[in-house]
This record gives C-alpha cells, structure tokens and sequence, in this order.
C-alpha cells in the first residue's frame, strides 16, 4: 500500500515539475485575456502584444466600461500587471 502511494504522489510531482510551470501560469492566448476582460464588464476596443523586449509576453489592452476608458496591460496568464483609467 505504501510503495502504490509513493508511486502515485512521484507520478504526481513530476507530472507538475516536468511542465516547469504551476497549473495557474500556463500561458494563453490574447484572445483569452481579452475574454477575460469582458466577462469583467469591459468592452475591449483594440488587443496588441507589447513589442519591447523589457515587456516580452505582456498583452495590452484598450477598453471601456460605463462610458470610461481603460488601458491593461496582462501578462501571458491574463494575470492584470497594469490597470489604469484614462480621464
């Protein structure tokens, strides 16, 4: 029995190290990360990828919500790395 759950949790931990990612941080795609903005309230009104090398893998974002402006920039697991409203 315990040699059976030995094997299952060694299976389990390199299953998860072999992806050299967490589960959360696998990357997705810009059409993702705009979805993830509407299903906030926000209408996406123009996508682009950042075309820095210092903000490698970084989507920005151009939106509205109740008549406002808004600028995001994500990274490539949609997690919001810059949130500002425009006045």
């Amino acid at each position: 029995m315990t040699r059976c759950l030995r094997a299952v949790l060694f299976f389990a931990a390199v299953t998860v190290c072999s992806t050299n990612l967490p589960v959360s941080a696998q990357t997705k795609t810009i059409s993702e990360c705009s979805d993830f903005l509407k299903k906030r309230g926000f209408e996406v009104t123009q996508q682009d990828t950042v075309k820095d090398t210092l903000f490698e893998g970084v989507y920005e974002f151009t939106a509205i919500k109740k008549n406002e402006k808004w600028k995001f920039k994500t990274d490539e697991s949609c997690k919001i790395l810059y949130e500002h409203r425009v006045y």
